[in-house]
Parts: structure tokens; C-alpha cells; sequence
């Protein structure tokens, strides 16, 4: 027995439906187009916009596709990708930052031991370095440093910012 033609096209459109409802589309900055003049941040009522490493970008969970950031790029960086979400693992334990007692230092946790942190400043400088522990936990000084924004690396991915006040 044959599946009738018009259930074999009621199964195609709700495939494709499936598949637009499980994405969206979004917008991304080109870091090689970027040149940090953070012109598109404050344009971004989401949030979503941010500065890191020197370049805006942008946090794909929290962009509605408006797509304002791009119409105020100057440079023209910043494209509309069709997002389809990110699969984690449930087991995956989400690194952990924060300010420390002292002044001008910060601690991280929740990472695997032995994990190189770098710390840059906004044009990109290596600032501080140390290593995770055995626990998976770090402690940096950056007080020597001017105040600004720094840029925290888990080896090469970025994991966020942090701002130094004096």
C-alpha cells in the first residue's frame, strides 16, 4: 500500500516547519571588519552587544534579530546568520568569575585543573597569566594595571570580562 501523495507533502511541510521553528535568525560581528569603536552597543536593548578581545560581539542566546546594531555599524561587521541554538551537555559545569576580597584581583572557579587563564586588556595585551589549580580554581592580581575593562581567557576561548575600578 502507497502513502497518498498529499500526506507524503503534509509530512515535507511540517519537516520545514520544524526545522525554521528550532532556529532563528540572529546578527554577528566579523572580528576582522570590527574595529572596536563599540558604535552598535548601546543600540542593543537585549544586551546581547559587548565588547571583547577589542571587537564587539554578540551573545547569540540573548539577540532578537532586530538587526539595529547592524543598521549603526559604521564599518558594516556586523551580518545576519541563521541560528539554530547551542546543544550542551546537562554534566557540563559553567566556569564561575568573580571579584575577590582584595583589591583589583578576581577568582575564578568550575574549571578543569591545570587550565591556563590569560588575562588581556582591550587592545589585545597579555596583562596577567596563571594556571587552575588542582580544584580548578584561580586567583589573579590585576591591580597593578590602570582601570578598564580586561578580557578573561580560558586558554583560547573567551569567558567574559571584568572591570578594574580604582
Amino acid at each position: 500500500m502507497s502513502v497518498p501523495k498529499y500526506i507524503k507533502y503534509l509530512l515535507m511541510i511540517l519537516l520545514i516547519v520544524s526545522a525554521v521553528l528550532a532556529g532563528k535568525w540572529i546578527y554577528q560581528v566579523d572580528p576582522v571588519i570590527c574595529n572596536g569603536c563599540g558604535a552598535c552597543i548601546h543600540w542593543c536593548d537585549e544586551g546581547a552587544l559587548s565588547m571583547s578581545g577589542g571587537n564587539a560581539v554578540i551573545d547569540p542566546e540573548l539577540c532578537n534579530g532586530c538587526g539595529i546594531c547592524a543598521d549603526h555599524c559604521p564599518r558594516d561587521a556586523i551580518y545576519r546568520v541563521y541560528y539554530e541554538g547551542i546543544e550542551e551537555s546537562e554534566s557540563s559545569v559553567s566556569p564561575i568569575y568573580g571579584p575577590n576580597p582584595t583589591p583589583g584581583s578576581f577568582y575564578i572557579e568550575g574549571v578543569q585543573p591545570g587550565t591556563d587563564i590569560h588575562v588581556l586588556d582591550m587592545s589585545g595585551r597579555l596583562v596577567a597569566t596563571t594556571v587552575t589549580d588542582s580544584n580548578g580554581y584561580a586567583i589573579l592580581n590585576i591591580s597593578g594595571n590602570p582601570s578598564g575593562n580586561y578580557c578573561i581567557m580560558l586558554g583560547e576561548i573567551t569567558l567574559g570580562e571584568i572591570t578594574l575600578v580604582k
